[in-house]
């Protein structure tokens, strides 16, 4: 599915009109205008999966509890893992998510900046 949606984009740019300026392929196949936004949206996908797995009763709440997992993760677990290709087996499920999100981008974030990710 994900490859055929690809192979449509590529095949729309491709078959542009030589007429004025051509749009980048990345809009084509759906992807984000730069390299960094492409890694904060992936990073942004993973804090929400990893969101998930907190049982809080509002999503403000649920936002404070995945900000202080992440600055403890961030602080205690991320430097002895970042040279790591996968979180180690004995890493929790939310700490193997938040690895995942790290290779994108820093997930120390404030209470603040993760509700607005969570955000629908």
């Amino acid at each position: 599915e994900t490859l055929d949606a690809l192979a449509d984009g590529m095949r729309l740019w491709a078959a542009q009109e030589a007429a004025g300026e051509p749009m980048p392929v990345n809009r084509y196949v759906g992807l984000p205008a730069s390299p960094a936004k492409l890694r904060r949206a992936l990073r942004d996908d993973l804090l929400r999966q990893a969101a998930t797995l907190i049982d809080a009763p509002t999503p403000w709440l649920r936002a404070g509890a995945l900000a202080e997992a992440a600055r403890c993760f961030e602080l205690r677990k991320w430097p002895t893992w970042r040279h790591m290709e996968s979180a180690p087996l004995r890493a929790s499920e939310l700490e193997a998510m938040l690895f995942e999100a790290r290779q994108f981008g820093e997930v120390m974030l404030d209470q603040r900046q993760i509700h607005r990710i969570l955000l629908p």
